[in-house]
């Protein structure tokens, strides 16, 4: 392959932007079964802040590389995977995995692997494998949701939420999202009615625009926002909660749910065959331009702490990539 160095995001403890460090290593060797990807980009999740600070349950044994979505193209194949298998030197492909994804170069699962289509930037297919798995899911496996839905997407004008506000608005739901002033030309060019979350209460917004309930929220807020989104809801609806810190408040939902029912969603990466089912039609839905990702700064990987300072703050509209080559 003739590349002996590469660059690594290495998490080395618990806590802020510190624990964070750029770390050259050698290229790993794939393993029986794996192939070696030379990454283009690797989405940048809010589930690598829960780890970061250590509100995620399933963080991996420190030291560990953070990262769980990259778009790259393979360069060495491990032993067993051959021709047979679908891949070869070359190929372009995408992963969804737990972590690992901030290097320049990732070993992974051959079966975990998908092609990107002819036609799809390289850019727009990490979205897909990092936000629209998610927002597929989550719409369509946790909330069932069906065409003539009035749903509600906090954070729509991030990464999973101009996701879920996409595949909603595919899926025929009319779609309201919460979002700063500074971001409601994204969500009302995705098709959603914009809510200004900081300078008006959108139980309120809501109440006055459905006064008889919607049929789901997603909600990544958690804590007591799980309740008010709760509000909204009509008897028989959905809050779906996912990405926050810890499922403590998902009992107390199930408790507190009167009438309305409530699901915790956390994507399971060893799933591979649901998550590859999922990834290849979105891909499909990509290539045919039926969505269409927003994409938001693309930082070079040694500026992992800037991309994440943006993140944290708020300021990101679509999703943050981190440019690993």
């Amino acid at each position: 392959m003739g590349v002996c160095g590469m660059l690594r995001v290495v998490q080395t403890g618990i806590g802020g932007l510190d624990v964070y460090d750029v770390q050259t290593c050698p290229v790993p060797k794939p393993a029986i079964g794996e192939i070696l990807i030379r990454t283009e980009f690797a989405g940048i999740n809010y589930l690598d802040v829960l780890m970061r600070r250590g509100e995620y349950t399933s963080t991996p044994k420190l030291p560990f590389t953070p990262g769980c979505g990259i778009v790259g193209t393979v360069v060495e194949l491990g032993s067993s995977v051959n021709g047979q298998s679908g891949f070869a030197v070359g190929d372009r492909v995408v992963v969804l995995t737990q972590s690992g994804g901030y290097s320049q170069y990732v070993t992974a699962d051959a079966r975990a692997a998908t092609h990107v289509p002819e036609g799809v930037p390289s850019d727009k297919a990490v979205c897909c494998v990092s936000s629209y798995v998610a927002a597929h899911q989550l719409l369509h496996r946790a909330a069932r949701v069906h065409g003539g839905w009035r749903v509600l997407v906090h954070s729509a004008a991030g990464g999973v939420g101009t996701a879920l506000t996409q595949l909603a608005r595919i899926a025929g739901c009319a779609v309201y999202g919460t979002a700063s002033a500074g971001k409601h030309d994204t969500v009302r060019g995705l098709g959603a009615v914009p809510i200004d979350y900081r300078s008006s209460d959108f139980v309120v917004e809501m109440s006055r625009n459905e006064p008889d309930g919607i049929d789901a929220v997603f909600d990544p807020i958690g804590g007591e926002h799980w309740l008010r989104s709760r509000r909204v809801v009509r008897r028989g609806g959905i809050v779906v909660g996912y990405g926050m810190r810890t499922i403590r408040t998902a009992a107390r939902m199930l408790v507190a749910s009167r009438g309305r029912r409530f699901s915790y969603y956390s994507m399971n990466t060893r799933n591979v065959l649901q998550n590859t089912e999922d990834l290849r039609l979105i891909l499909n839905l990509c290539s045919e331009n039926i969505i269409d990702p927003v994409i938001g700064p693309r930082l070079p990987l040694e500026r992992v702490h800037d991309a994440h300072r943006l993140l944290t703050d708020g300021a990101i509209t679509g999703k943050a990539l981190l440019d690993c080559r």
